[in-house]
């Protein structure tokens, strides 16, 4: 028997599954990173999502929270004989246009249309009354109907809430976002 031939058959034979192990150990790791790149930046785009969506709903909340405190005020003033001050909340403006900024980048499905055109009359009727209460206050008090108030307000809520659900939808769901969202929805 020829041990040399013997030798080169054993030694052909183990170079395959060496060969092919060593391969299949650099598909299989490229194939694992690449898995775990995507999921990896999957995760962190819905936790990203997650962030801004919590952004998103605060903002919408701080300028119905402003308009709402606003509202209050110039029904509690009309109801008592002496003026308070009411401080405008100017700073809606800009709260507006951080919200657009959100769901212009992160949530293009969200439609604001809807919560501005509900907005816009209402912030209109406090100016009114806001102005009219400081020129003349009595006369204003007079004349002050809250029944219009009442419905431009209810119209705003409604679309408000709506809003926030919009942007819940289009929000992918945790278990942690949904214990803020929770949390959220109590302590309105």
């Amino acid at each position: 028997m020829d041990w040399s031939s013997l030798y080169d058959l054993v030694s052909d034979a183990v170079k395959i599954p060496l060969v092919a192990a060593v391969g299949g150990g650099l598909i299989g790791g490229g194939a694992g990173s690449i898995c775990t790149h995507y999921f990896t930046q999957k995760r962190e785009h819905k936790k990203l999502l997650r962030e801004k969506a919590e952004a998103f709903i605060f903002i919408l909340s701080q300028s119905q929270h402003r308009l709402t405190s606003w509202y209050l005020a110039m029904e509690h003033q009309a109801e008592h004989a002496t003026p308070a001050l009411v401080e405008h909340p100017t700073a809606m403006l800009l709260d507006l246009a951080q919200a657009y900024a959100l769901q212009r980048l992160y949530f293009p499905a969200v439609d604001l249309q809807a919560l501005e055109h509900a907005l816009i009359p209402l912030v209109k009727w406090l100016e009114t009354q806001w102005d009219q209460q400081h020129r003349d206050f009595h006369r204003w008090r007079a004349e002050f109907r809250r029944e219009k108030g009442i419905s431009l307000n209810d119209t705003y809520s409604t679309v408000y809430e709506e809003t926030i659900e919009a942007v819940v939808r289009a929000t992918p769901q945790s278990r942690k976002f949904a214990r803020a969202l929770a949390r959220f929805r109590r302590h309105r």
